[in-house]
């Protein structure tokens, strides 16, 4: 028999949410058998999985260890995680970690917010990768606020996905219940996020774009059709506001406010209404992209994650505020050579 006391950090969540991380490698309906059963109790008490739970409740799972183990993934070696990420970051890059240490934006109990650089994953895309994710649990255990049976009831994990060479701000719950409030405010969009970009043309008005969004999976590309009555795609929102023109009207400087949060969204936008981003290799200008690469040295979208403002949160540290990350310098040395 295990005995689980809830942590504070951990209050909140389903019961049944809880043991699906936990017993990772059981299925929905055994979770389910086995509280029907009373083999998994809460507080000495049978449960269907929906309760949330409460600091100080006490999950017991009768199980054999034999059981338990290979349900919770030790026997297939999950808290030698720390040792494998460590090793894997060291022999990608030695630097890795201390820029996630130099490149921390806002850090509290639940959350941490971090400047990621172009070039690096937010989630994983191949088993090998090392990402955001991996580079939170290894910082946090390195500080002692994550240990490795942690990892077995729960996973920091990313919250606003970025495409690998898009920059700036990104959010991680570092708890369950950052995890749960992040993942809400984005998924119920009550908050502002803004992106800078510079695109090919000259826009000088505000602009509300509409349109649809599908994906074609396979190519990991997307289509935008800017005709919501004729698609039956994903319906996207994106607010496009001018700041700078170049004096020979090739190129504009502009704030993006995203309404909605789909795939490759902004990039695709943008190039549906003929004023793609410069560098993108996917959506953008093919004679553009080769110019700025031969005069700047870019070989990758520029479009940077500026800013996000809470305006209701159920977390009160982040209630009512915003959180900026500064343009990197390659942007603005690009942005000042082309205006």
């Amino acid at each position: 028999m295990k005995s689980i006391i809830i942590s504070n950090k951990e209050e909140g969540v389903k019961l049944d949410k809880y043991l699906f991380n936990l017993l990772e490698n059981a299925s929905k309906g055994l979770i389910y058998k086995q509280l029907r059963k009373k083999n998994i109790t809460l507080n000495g008490k049978k449960d269907d999985g929906k309760s949330l739970l409460k600091c100080g409740d006490e999950i017991k799972i009768f199980f054999s260890d034999d059981t338990y183990d290979k349900l919770t993934g030790i026997s297939d070696g999950k808290l030698d995680l720390f040792k494998r990420i460590k090793q894997d970051i060291l022999s990608a890059d030695k630097k890795m970690l201390q820029d996630i240490k130099g490149n921390i934006i806002y850090e509290d109990e639940n959350v941490i917010f971090l400047n990621k650089k172009a070039g690096v994953l937010s989630q994983k895309a191949e088993k090998n990768d090392i990402s955001i994710n991996e580079m939170v649990i290894l910082y946090l255990y390195e500080k002692g606020e994550l240990r490795e049976e942690d990892l077995l009831k729960f996973k920091p994990s990313v919250t606003n996905r970025l495409d690998r060479n898009t920059s700036g701000l990104i959010t991680v719950g570092k708890s369950p219940k950052g995890l749960r409030v992040l993942s809400k405010a984005f998924k119920e969009r009550t908050m502002e996020k803004y992106y800078y970009t510079i695109v090919k043309g000259e826009i000088n008005e505000e602009m509300l774009l509409s349109g649809s969004l599908n994906k074609d999976n396979e190519k990991n590309i997307v289509s935008v059709n800017l005709d919501l009555k004729k698609d039956n795609g994903k319906e996207i929102l994106t607010k496009v506001y001018p700041v700078d023109v170049s004096k020979d009207k090739k190129y504009s400087l502009i704030k993006i406010e995203l309404l909605t949060g789909k795939t490759h969204q902004i990039r695709a936008h943008l190039s549906s209404i003929n004023h793609p981003i410069i560098g993108d290799l996917k959506y953008g200008d093919s004679k553009i992209n080769k110019d700025i690469k031969n005069k700047h040295d870019l070989s990758f979208h520029l479009l940077h994650s500026y800013s996000l403002r809470f305006n209701e949160c159920d977390l009160k540290e982040l209630n009512n505020k915003e959180f900026i990350c500064d343009l990197p310098d390659y942007f603005e040395r690009i942005w000042n050579d082309l205006a």
